[in-house]
C-alpha cells in the first residue's frame, strides 16, 4: 500500500529520531506526545482519520502473551456461527489473528460497511 500524500506531508513535519536495534536502524516519528516506528504511524493517521466507533463496535484489546488468542478464537466463532456451516468456519485453517482485522495495521478495510457488530482487536 503506497503512503496517502496527506500522511506524507503531516509526517514530513514530525520530529524524528533513528533508533538503532539489533544492528539495524529505524526511524521514530513523535505524533501527539508518543514515538511510533513509520509503518504504525501511517495506519494512525489513517484510523484517526477513517474509523468512527459504533455503539455496536467490539474490541478486544490486550497485552502480548495474556491470552488473547484462545480469546479471539472463542469470540469469533461465537459471533460467527450462523454466518458458516461447521467445516466451512475460516477458524479452522486460519489463525484467530488473522480472522479478526486489527485496528491499528488492518487501516485499509472499510470501516463504514453495514455489519451490526464490527469486531477489531488490538494489542496494547
Amino acid at each position: 500500500m503506497s503512503m496517502n500524500m496527506k500522511y506524507k506531508e503531516i509526517i514530513s513535519s514530525l520530529p524524528r529520531r533513528e533508533v538503532s536495534q539489533n544492528f539495524s536502524s529505524f526511524d521514530y516519528y513523535q505524533y501527539k506526545g508518543f514515538w511510533f516506528p513509520l509503518a504504525f504511524l501511517e495506519s494512525i493517521l489513517c484510523v484517526e482519520e477513517n474509523f468512527k466507533a459504533q455503539p455496536s463496535n467490539i474490541f478486544l484489546c490486550g497485552a502480548l502473551k495474556t491470552g488473547t488468542t484462545w480469546l479471539k478464537s472463542l469470540v469469533f466463532s461465537i459471533m460467527t456461527r450462523h454466518h458458516f456451516d461447521d467445516s466451512k468456519n475460516p477458524i479452522l485453517t486460519k489463525l484467530p489473528h488473522d480472522c479478526i482485522p486489527t485496528l491499528e495495521i488492518d487501516c485499509d478495510i472499510n470501516f463504514h460497511y453495514k455489519k451490526r457488530h464490527l469486531l477489531l482487536q488490538n494489542t496494547l
